[in-house]
């Protein structure tokens, strides 16, 4: 589960990064892990959460109880002004909370025009809708 966890959370830093054909691959890579049913990869905390947060839905239709993934969505993952609002409502996880926010820092402070737009557009964006906690574990980070 440890190990699951792990990739998963560097995948999403990676999901973060400043570099389009860096967020591309792990985007879909997140999404082959997260969507795959044969076989399906155990252990991935927060799993329907998580797919619901990157807009990879997790259906369970009422006749089958089977789950529905939606793989190969389309999303363009090395385009930021889609990836970071996606990326920002996996801080929400608290598993994910510190590679989402690591990640968005070192985007935050790069060298294109559009990444630093949308991922500081993003990470506002979040601080303005989350509780104090968060904001507090958040500066607590940063310091």
């Amino acid at each position: 589960e440890n190990i699951c966890k792990g990739i998963i959370c560097l995948l999403l830093k990676q999901l973060c990064e400043k570099l389009d054909v860096v967020r591309s691959k792990a985007g879909l890579a997140l999404e082959n892990l997260l969507c795959s049913t044969s076989p399906r990869i155990p252990h991935i905390p927060f799993r329907s959460s998580l797919m619901d947060a990157l807009g990879l839905i997790d259906v369970s239709p009422s006749i089958t109880h089977k789950p529905f993934y939606k793989k190969n969505s389309g999303i363009n993952w090395a385009n930021p002004a889609l990836t970071y609002p996606l990326v920002t409502n996996v801080v929400s996880i608290p598993v994910y909370f510190d590679c989402i926010i690591s990640g968005l820092v070192i985007s935050v402070g790069g060298i294109t025009e559009s990444v630093v737009k949308n991922s500081s557009a993003a990470l506002l964006s979040w601080t303005k809708l989350v509780q104090n906690s968060a904001k507090v574990k958040l500066w607590n980070m940063l310091l």
